[in-house]
């Protein structure tokens, strides 16, 4: 799951969440954080590129809102992922994970 959750004056935070398995319970982790000062593709960009530099995974299912520009971002870099956003369009990331 990625989403750019919180506004902090000038910057924002995005954080790309995931489930980690292999612990009891299944937790939601953060995986990494970009501190970025626009809703840009091109910052979202950034993030992803590093994900894949450090992972090297190039295919996912990323869970996202409708925010074009993320959803350009993750298409971007990596042209096959699937884009899960239309299921949590009105929902925001603290209601659906946490």
């Amino acid at each position: 799951m990625y989403d750019t959750t919180f506004n902090m004056g000038d910057f924002y935070v995005s954080a790309l969440l995931y489930r980690h398995s292999v612990f009891e319970g299944s937790p939601v982790v953060p995986l990494l954080m970009l501190i970025h000062e626009r809703r840009t593709t091109e910052s979202h960009e950034l993030l992803f590129k590093w994900f894949v530099r450090l992972t090297a995974v190039k295919v996912i299912t990323c869970v996202v809102d409708r925010e074009k520009a993320i959803t350009n971002a993750v298409t971007a870099v990596m042209p096959n992922a699937t884009i899960a956003g239309a299921v949590l369009a009105k929902l925001h990331t603290t209601d659906t994970v946490w």
